[in-house]
């Protein structure tokens, strides 16, 4: 019943990915669905750009962060890259003080858009509080810059749709 309930509010907010916000810096600019905001305030993760829902009954949140580690997706190595991942999840989970485990549940290239990307989902389980966090995230290269694009929950469902619609209009600037 929870993932009927789940899919369905995805469901109508998906219809209202054809509206969207626009978020523009110095560095990045891209779209945003329109039932979200963007936070400031950041308790683990030193990121660019927040977006939480602006239903508080929900718990995702968008995470769109910029750096300059690649300069194409064929310098990744998949081990490191993984490393990396899990390694920022030990971090922001020693920040927090929760006993958890984590898992990588798939790790493929995808072309979405005509933007070649890396799409990573993961699963963390808090043990303390009895919860399962899953992240979808994106990794995307393009003239010596690489964007993630991360959406958490609490649930597992499909998280591509969102990351997409981010994706579809990035741009670096």
């Amino acid at each position: 019943m929870k993932n009927i309930i789940y899919t369905l509010a995805l469901l109508i907010s998906f219809s209202s990915f054809g509206q969207a916000f626009q978020y523009k810096s110095s560095k990045m600019s891209f779209k945003y669905p329109v039932d979200y905001k963007l936070k400031d305030r950041r308790i683990i993760q030193d990121v660019l750009v927040k977006l939480v829902p602006k239903d508080y009954s929900k718990s995702e949140n968008i995470v769109v962060n910029m750096n300059y580690e690649y300069s194409s997706l064929d310098q990744v190595n998949k081990q490191k890259h993984i490393n990396k991942l899990l390694n920022e999840t030990e971090i922001a989970m020693k920040k927090i003080r929760a006993k958890y485990e984590s898992s990588i549940l798939s790790y493929e290239n995808k072309n979405i858009y005509g933007k070649d990307v890396i799409s990573v989902l993961s699963k963390i389980d808090l043990i303390d509080y009895e919860m399962t966090i899953f992240q979808l995230n994106y990794l995307y290269v393009e003239n010596g810059r690489s964007c993630y694009i991360t959406v958490s929950y609490d649930d597992e469902i499909d998280y591509n749709p969102i990351a997409n619609f981010i994706l579809k209009d990035f741009k670096f600037l």
